[in-house]
């Protein structure tokens, strides 16, 4: 995984990203006194470089990453990030983008956008409502994800939903099939073609 930009936003990515040790995440900055205090902070690889610019990508590995974030402060820098990112074919990009105007733009080219004025607002919203389920998800994140996995059509047999989830140490949160969701009880099954949702401790996630 990439993420350019140094900043707060980018700092604190990295540092949920890799708290679990799921992630190998590569942080590029520009700024090299920003780099010097992010390199003692977070104790992973940094690389001092200008994001923009496709030689700074290919020496980190931009054709190998499966996942790049674009979150400078800067959000033309960001959408040229995204851009460049989309050359070298990333499965996954997105794009810290603060102003509206450039949001459409980013949707035309395909970039899925992170706009923090929509986020805070959402939490805003949450919260003057008394709800507390982002305050729990902020908990929960810090030692657990949430997955989803498709069971194949070509599988033999159904499989008993409690030895699913003690096979692999997970919680099955739902089950999506033939258009319905499905909250499971104990005597549900898990048949071919399901889509599965569960959450699982991060460092479960290499027994799935």
């Amino acid at each position: 995984m990439l993420i350019v930009g140094g900043g707060r936003v980018g700092e604190e990515t990295a540092k949920l990203l890799t708290a679990g040790k799921t992630h190998k995440v590569t942080l590029i900055e520009c700024d090299l006194g920003r780099c010097e205090t992010l390199s003692e902070d977070l104790g992973h690889e940094i690389f001092c470089g200008d994001g923009t610019l496709p030689h700074t990508l290919e020496e980190v590995g931009v054709q190998n990453t499966q996942i790049f974030l674009a979150v400078a402060d800067d959000d033309k820098t960001n959408v040229l990030c995204a851009m460049l990112a989309q050359s070298y074919n990333v499965p996954s990009i997105y794009a810290r983008i603060k102003d509206p105007r450039w949001i459409e733009a980013c949707e035309r080219l395909g970039i899925d956008v992170i706009d923090p004025a929509q986020i805070m607002a959402y939490n805003i919203d949450a919260r003057i409502r008394g709800d507390t389920f982002l305050e729990f998800l902020e908990e929960v994140t810090r030692d657990a994800e949430f997955k989803m996995i498709r069971i194949s059509p070509d599988t033999k047999k159904e499989q008993n939903i409690i030895g699913f989830e003690k096979k692999r140490h997970i919680h099955v949160i739902g089950i999506m099939r033939k258009g319905a969701f499905i909250v499971p009880n104990t005597e549900e099954k898990i048949k071919p073609n399901d889509t599965v949702a569960y959450m699982t401790r991060r460092k479960n996630l290499h027994l799935f």
